[in-house]
């Protein structure tokens, strides 16, 4: 394979068509805990139902169709250092609601959920120390 020929390997969400609703959310939900970004644990388990999720970042990588249509754009691992990233937002995820997302805004209106958005909240200070000792 020469160097023109070879692909990086990703993990693709596509994997997921394999497998029933619930190995699916199993999945997700190990492979969010496991998740890593500069030495943090992105996902934490809080009970049976709900894991936070704080930290870790996204590429921000847009394709078009230009005026001739051709596609411009688009992802090349040559590049990877060029893409901007965003920070992901904390977030709440219900496994009991297949893996539902639940933002800080609309977990406050949730009195069952106050528990779990203490935790949240502790877990941003905590990731704020984390990449602050880092710097």
């Amino acid at each position: 394979m020469t160097e023109q020929t070879a692909a990086a390997k990703f993990f693709m969400p596509e994997d997921e068509f394999r497998f029933s609703p619930v190995e699916t959310l199993r999945m997700r939900r190990f492979h969010r805990q496991h998740l890593s970004a500069g030495g943090w644990m992105v996902g934490e388990r809080f009970d049976d139902r709900y894991d936070t999720e704080v930290g870790g970042s996204h590429m921000v990588v847009t394709q078009s169709i230009d005026e001739n249509g051709r596609m411009v754009g688009g992802f090349d691992i040559a590049k990877i250092e060029q893409y901007p990233t965003e920070p992901n937002a904390p977030i709440i995820v219900d496994y009991g609601d297949d893996g539902k997302v639940i933002s800080v805004q609309e977990a406050e209106g949730r009195p069952e959920l106050a528990l779990v958005l203490a935790r949240l909240r502790e877990r941003v200070a905590e990731h704020a120390k984390h990449v602050s000792e880092r710097r």
